[in-house]
């Protein structure tokens, strides 16, 4: 019912290794959310385990938790018996004579002393902090319980949604449409309920997980710090002083790890609803009817559905038959259609693990649908062997299933299948492949689809193996490298048999198909893979070159229960079976561990990752497991450059340099300086020209760690005898400083006397142009000249420029030196020519001293002698890992000329400017190979040395000729070079000098910036403060003005015009157009105009007229001060009605309030008062209504 993840992508991993870069990123995947949302086997059966585990871990708490409580009784019981002891040790009465005083007394008297002391000390150690006891009730109390009551609701929806599941597919087909809709309606109900009960139980089980680790993890702590506190001071042995380290650095792992998760738990939750949506969309059942009417399925409907998927995995619904019945019974099973094969994983009978049947494939299988079954979308695949039928959950469903099957068998059938061998897959049937996971369940059709041993079409026999009979075979080995030491991971999910699904990786190669041990490990398919695929293909492939011995090895014996040589170390045998549990078929042929840790991992600043990494001759493979979160990650050691680390307090910090960054690992128990000393001896032999075999590294690995514990050995010497010496007197301490000199000593013993002789001066055979020291190794500035990568010398042509790079093999001459003859095209003064360049390398000392000369020819100038152009370089090892490089050059003509001394001196002056060249491109060579593992990255980046065996075949080349003309260009332009760079240098260097003095300064800069800006602050607000002053004083000034004149009388009168307004009332005048004109010029009814005095005739009619207007103006004035003061009144009044209405309205309500409680009570319902008493109530309530308004 469910699709692959990626159903397109399920090609086989290539054989060749990839070239993965050491991500930035990792992409995690929530795998348990995923199976979670499936409901596949391998849920349930680790949903099931793991809930026994919690109830026995329960038990064991509650044991321990009695233990700790029953501590201090014991310990007072002890105490007292030592101390009854002591008592009778030395009585009083051994002093009174036959008992030695001196001797014999002093005796007991000291045992007596030092056995209070001693078991003084025990019964103190002995002692438990209380805490412990309560931290483990609290966890019982909160995490356990809820749990069990997460538990007990995914139990009750798991069986709902059986039942519903069930009812709904047993419904016949004739049953209505509609009706069958509302069914699958609420089928999708009860699902979406049981897969959130499902996604809580995961989340709760990775809570109580983290928790349970961070209890027991601390109370270890505990118990160990009150030992160390009792001890530490007393000057322990080494032993328990390692066992405290050991606990910090455990405790360190805790709260990193701790840290780590917490940084997961906003992903976490996103991804829970993620998957929760999806689920919803996934199973949101159809609403258009026809999709559940059986009548119109035919095999048009069937094709009628858009289905690429070669790959697919879900649940059917399978007939079957006990033996003893002839009833069917459909019973639930997990199919998949993968790599040319179908099969089935059930739940074992004990639910708590996963087992399967055979894998037939595909092309014997006869697929069609199933009409004449009573249950709706049912198909039926039929075999030589077997018939089966399989009902799907909707039409879509089975569409898809039939679709598949057509989809694969297309692809079998294709060329590319016969190549890889698919074809005899999918032609062929296969049993479990440990007998052990067969599956077990009693129905007729699955004891068909199982068997212990098939034949195949061609008489192969085809038997499971037998984990059992190998581990008895194996008993003692196992017992002792095995058992206890698997799982040293955290797998994805834990069933009963996981730890034997991992055993059985030791018997059985890796697979595409699903299988009942992936599915014990990483559930219904290896997710991990997916991914990993992906990050596979996207890179480019890099073959460093395989160990073809192991790879036969394996071969030959991986079917003899010999799967490992005899000089692999057996500790390494667990790690690398879980390794290929994990990794399965991304781990290439002929690789085995030689090297695992535990770490947190930091490819970034955002994530770290708690897992395991595994190392192999070429790659490296880490796992994480997290909240449910898991991420693969397999890169090629090729593109490790180095590999440091930094010990800190509790944990060793492991940083490992590639071609793209740093990565961080937080190492606590695995040993830091051994794990660099691997890795840079893996990353070294990766790039060597005859790289070990798997032998010789395991070899090496062991003197590595023979010379880390003598390392130790010393190291602990010395720091006892420091430890000593800080006790002596100074005295004793002068007398012995040579003994006592430990690291300060300056003789280094167990040197070869013989003497190294390089020759670095080749003069005057040769003319110095160039000494220089670059910050590289010698090899890499080696790699980087002549590396098959590298471009460097191939563009230094003397007078001409290179038209092509060309790349040749190095051959080995007579001398058994290294050269190369190689003509190279080129370009002189616009016309194609060929320069003969030959390379010899004279002296190759590994990373010390090199030497080889280059030479060119033949050029000829003017009249002078045709010459050939020699250069010599050295390479020589200089203090603190940096090269010193010389740069000679000579010319050899072929006869004597006049002209020769003149050629001589012009070509040095070419040869200084090629140098110089040179010299920059070496610089920037180095700068680009950087600081961390200088050699590995110029190796990466500029190549090898390639080497062939094919004799050399070069012609010669003609004389290249300069004349008159060319000699001319070529001057002219040197002039014009150094005008051009004199004017460049004109423009550049002040602006050169700046940065310089800039950069000089640094901080100073910065500084003089901020008070420049500092500076242009303060001249804004002095401005601001300028503008605020003079604004204030002028404010001020017409303040004081105001102040200290006559103040004004600011006055309103009322005219009779707003009195008529006020009062509302209306004059009315006869009219007459002397009154309208007077109207028109009267001050008494035009108040807001200017008074026009000149309309009045003489000087008397005016004098009357401004005295009448200011008595109307003085009346206006006065009616306006009676009336404020009339408003004044009538409000005072109105202040008054109000209040007193107030008060009687208060007073009325509380009469109503007594008559309420003390009189209406008492009064007998009779008619005859009953009338009043409504009125009464009536009343009280209206005076109620009207105070709570007033108030």
């Amino acid at each position: 019912m469910v699709k692959s993840p990626k159903s397109e992508k399920s090609k086989p991993l290539s054989s060749q290794p990839h070239q993965e870069t050491l991500l930035h990123h990792f992409k995690l995947i929530s795998v348990n959310f995923k199976e979670a949302a499936l409901d596949s086997p391998s849920f349930r059966a680790s949903m099931n385990h793991l809930d026994l585990q919690i109830n026995t871990i329960e038990q064991w708490l509650a044991a321990l938790a009695s233990s700790f409580k029953k501590i201090p009784k014991y310990l007072k019981e002890v105490q007292s018996y030592c101390n009854s002891f002591l008592e009778h040790l030395v009585p009083t009465f051994i002093q009174d004579g036959i008992i030695d005083q001196e001797y014999t007394v002093t005796g007991l008297n000291t045992t007596l002393d030092g056995l209070k002391t001693v078991w003084g000390l025990s019964i103190q150690a002995l002692s438990v902090d209380a805490k412990n006891l309560k931290s483990i009730e609290l966890f019982k109390r909160h995490h356990v319980t809820k749990y069990k009551e997460t538990r007990k609701r995914y139990e009750d929806y798991q069986a709902k949604y059986d039942k519903y599941l069930s009812i709904y597919l047993s419904s016949s087909k004739s049953k209505d449409a509609l009706m069958v809709i509302e069914d699958a309606k609420q089928l999708y109900q009860v699902r979406k309920e049981y897969i959130h009960a499902s996604l809580d139980l995961v989340i709760e089980i990775q809570s109580l997980s983290k928790n349970l680790n961070k209890l027991l993890v601390g109370v270890n702590t505990d118990l160990w710090r009150n030992k160390w506190n009792i001890f530490g001071s007393r000057g322990v042995g080494d032993t328990i002083r390692e066992e405290w380290d050991k606990i910090q650095r455990i405790q360190s792992w805790n709260d990193s790890y701790t840290l780590a998760i917490e940084k997961l738990n906003s992903d976490m939750l996103t991804a829970r609803n993620q998957v929760e949506e999806g689920c919803h969309i996934q199973f949101q059942p159809s609403t258009n009817v026809n999709d559940y009417k059986s009548t119109i399925i035919n095999n048009r409907t069937l094709r009628d559905i858009d289905e690429p998927g070669i790959e697919k995995h879900g649940y059917l619904f399978m007939k079957t038959w006990m033996e003893k019945s002839s009833k069917p019974i459909w019973v639930h099973r997990w199919a998949f259609i993968k790599n040319g094969v179908f099969g089935l994983l059930v739940v074992s009978p004990s639910q708590t693990f996963v087992q399967e049947t055979d894998k037939i494939g595909i092309l014997l299988c006869n697929v069609r649908y199933a009409p004449n079954e009573d249950r709706r979308f049912c198909f039926e695949i039929r075999t030589n062997d077997f018939t089966a039928v399989f009902q799907a959950e909707s039409l879509v469903e089975l569409k898809s299933w039939l679709k598949v099957f057509e989809n694969e068998k297309l692809r079998i059938s294709g060329p590319e299948a016969l190549d890889n061998g698919l074809f005899n897959i999918a032609s062929g049937r296969f049993p479990p492949i440990i007998s052990e996971f067969s599956s077990t369940v009693d129905t007729v059709i699955d004891q068909q689809l199982t068997n212990a041993k098939v034949t195949l079409a061609g008489g192969q026999v085809v038997a499971a193996s037998s984990l059992s009979n190998h581990l008895e075979r194996f008993e003692d080995f196992f017992k002792k490298y095995m058992y206890f030491e698997i799982p040293k991971i955290c797998p994805p999910f834990m069933t009963d048999t996981t730890k034997s699904s991992i055993m059985a990786y030791c018997l059985t190669s890796p697979t595409q198909i699903p299988n009942a041990l992936t599915a014990n490990i990483w559930g219904s398919v290896n997710w991990g893979l997916y991914y990993l695929h992906d990050t596979a293909r996207d890179s480019s492939t890099y073959l460093p070159g395989k160990d073809t011995e192991m790879i036969k090895f394996q071969e030959e014996h991986f079917e003899n229960d010999k799967f490992y040589p005899d000089f692999y170390p057996k500790e390494y045998v667990n790690l690398d079976i879980q390794m290929r549990a994990l990794f399965e078929t991304a781990v290439e042929p002929g690789e085995y561990c030689v090297l695992s840790y535990s770490c947190i991992w930091s490819p970034n600043s955002k994530q770290e990752l708690s897992g395991r990494c595994f190392v192999t001759n070429y790659h490296m493979y880490f796992y994480m497991q997290a909240l449910g979160f898991v991420a693969l990650f397999k890169g090629f050691l090729g593109h490790l450059v180095s590999v440091d680390f930094v010990s800190q307090k509790n944990y060793d910090l492991i940083k490992v340099y590639n071609i793209d960054g740093v990565i961080k690992m937080k190492v606590f128990l695995d040993d830091a300086n051994c794990i660099k000393k691997k890795l840079v001896y893996l990353i070294n032999n990766i790039v060597s020209d005859k790289p070990k075999s798997l032998q010789g590294v395991l070899a090496d690995f062991s003197d590595i760690e023979k010379q880390i514990a003598i390392e130790k050995s010393d190291e602990k010497n010395l720091r006892e005898i420091n430890q000593l010496s800080k006790g002596l007197s100074s005295k004793s301490l002068a007398s012995e400083k040579l003994l006592l000199s430990g690291e300060t000593s300056s003789i280094l013993p167990g040197q070869s006397g013989r003497m190294i002789k390089h020759k670095v001066n080749f003069t005057p055979d040769y003319n110095l142009i160039s000494e220089r020291t670059y910050p590289a190794p010698p090899k890499a500035v080696f790699h980087a000249l002549l590396g098959d990568n590298s471009v460097i010398f191939r563009s230094q042509l003397s007078f001409a420029s290179t038209k092509y790079f060309l790349q040749k093999p190095w051959a080995t001459s007579n001398k058994g030196t290294l050269y190369r003859d190689i003509n190279v095209p080129a370009m002189y003064d616009g016309k194609d020519c060929f320069v003969q360049v030959k390379q010899e390398i004279d002296n190759m000392e590994d990373n010390t001293y090199y030497t080889f000369t280059h030479e060119l020819s033949k050029f000829e100038l003017l009249l002078g002698s045709p010459y050939k152009a020699v250069f010599k370089i050295v390479i020589v090892e200089h203090i603190s890992k940096r090269s010193k490089v010389f740069i000679y050059s000579k010319i050899y003509f072929d006869r004597l000329s006049l002209w020769n001394p003149l050629v001589i001196r012009l070509n040095n002056q070419v040869d200084v400017n090629k140098v110089k060249k040179l010299e920059k491109s070496i610089s920037e060579a180095v700068k680009e190979i950087g600081t961390h593992g200088m050699i590995v990255r110029a190796i990466y980046l500029y190549g090898k040395l390639s080497h062939t065996s094919e004799p050399e075949a070069v012609t010669s080349t003609s004389v290249i000729k300069f004349g008159i003309v060319s000699l001319f260009k070529l001057g002219l332009g040197k002039a014009f070079s150094k005008a051009h760079g004199f004017a460049l240098n004109a423009i550049i260097k002040p602006f050169q000098l700046m940065v310089l003095l800039l950069e000089s300064l640094r901080m100073n800069v910065f500084l003089v910036v901020i008070i420049i800006l500092l500076s242009l602050f303060n001249l804004f607000l002095a401005g601001k403060t300028a503008t605020s002053y003079w604004n204030t004083r002028s404010a001020s000034k017409l303040a004081q003005e105001y102040v200290t004149k006559e103040p004004r009388m600011l006055q309103r009168s009322i005219y009779l015009k707003d009195l008529e307004n006020i009062l509302n009332k209306n004059v009315t005048i006869a009219e007459s157009r002397p009154f309208s004109l007077f109207k028109q010029n009267s001050f008494i009814f035009n108040l807001d105009a200017d008074t026009e005095w000149s309309n009045y005739f003489g000087s008397n009619s005016r004098d009357v007229a401004r005295s009448l207007k200011n008595s109307f103006q003085d009346i206006g004035i006065k009616r306006h001060d009676l009336l404020v003061k009339l408003r004044i009144l009538k409000s005072m009044e109105e202040e008054i009605i109000q209040a007193e209405w107030q008060n009687w309205i208060m007073s009325e309500a509380q009469k109503c309030d007594y008559v309420m409680d003390n009189v209406v009570g008492q009064i007998d319902k009779v008619d005859n008062y009953q009338e009043g008493i409504d009125n009464l109530v009536e009343y009280c309530q209206e005076c109620k209504a009207i105070l709570s308004e007033l108030i």
